[in-house]
């Protein structure tokens, strides 16, 4: 997830999509700056959200170039990767079906987080952890893991060919090292 913004926004600029060919999610990440202005009730806030209003309603017409929005799609932010990432790439890309591969990813995630919190919170000794757990059982896991990230990875592989009718480079060779 952490590299993953910025082969997003090299395979955009290489196939040199214009901003009216993503979807208009896709302005939370290109347009984070005037979104952060739009907090107050200032003048320049006010400015703000009226520029916002306006690229929103010219954004299906927009033929400029997508800018490099790598810095501004933040992805990993510290937090301990879960449902909540995979549903932000899934409105943001304005992905197919459901970000999940299995009815169970979200409870997999959920104790994948919930077991690391506790090792990093010295809450629980990963020995302990590890005992509770057949060697099965964590291969199953490991198993599941993969499948969703192999279904993240076909679905942006998707994404692209929709987009321009071509298959991405970075961000598919990227998603197979998480």
């Amino acid at each position: 997830m952490r590299e993953l913004p910025a082969a997003l926004t090299a395979d955009i600029a290489s196939l040199r999509l214009e901003r009216r060919h993503l979807p208009i999610s896709f302005l939370v990440a290109t347009e984070a700056g005037t979104f952060r202005k739009c907090g107050t009730d200032t003048i320049n806030s006010l400015v703000a959200r009226a520029d916002l209003v306006r690229v929103v309603l010219t954004h299906s017409n927009d033929p400029r170039p997508v800018p490099d929005f790598g810095e501004l799609l933040n992805l990993a932010d510290g937090s301990t990767i879960g449902e909540k990432n995979f549903v932000a790439l899934w409105l943001l890309l304005g992905l197919d079906g459901d970000w999940m591969n299995h009815p169970n990813d979200r409870l997999l995630l959920r104790e994948i987080k919930e077991k690391r919190n506790d090792v990093a919170h010295w809450q629980e000794d990963p020995v302990e952890i590890g005992r509770k757990k057949k060697p099965s059982d964590l291969i199953a896991m490991v198993d599941r893991l993969v499948a969703l990230l192999d279904h993240l990875n076909l679905h942006i592989v998707y994404w692209f060919e929709q987009m321009n009718g071509s298959t991405p480079v970075a961000s598919v060779s990227r998603g197979q090292q998480q």
